[in-house]
């Protein structure tokens, strides 16, 4: 039985570059990947959550909800922290 914890494994910590693994035991593995490029004067940031092909299907819901977290949580809130800085 899951016990609501998930866990991860950093992968690469490059200078535009961020990869880990998350996963909750038991299941394969996804990759999350955070990648920088510059966009004239600004910085564009690109999330990539992909595995999600290797999962079961009765995982499809959490993948739902973790996309609308990412979508509506951590990017926003992220931009908004970001934008603080100047």
């Amino acid at each position: 039985e899951w016990d609501g914890k998930t866990y991860s494994e950093i992968i690469e910590n490059a200078p535009h570059r961020l990869a880990f693994t998350w996963y909750v035991p038991g299941l394969p593995k996804t990759l999350v990947t955070f990648t920088l490029r510059a966009a004239g004067a600004q910085t564009e940031l690109t999330l990539e959550h992909t595995g999600w092909d290797q999962l079961p299907p009765f995982v499809a819901p959490i993948r739902d909800e973790l996309d609308l977290g990412w979508r509506d949580g951590v990017l926003p809130n992220l931009r908004r922290q970001l934008g603080e800085q100047g």
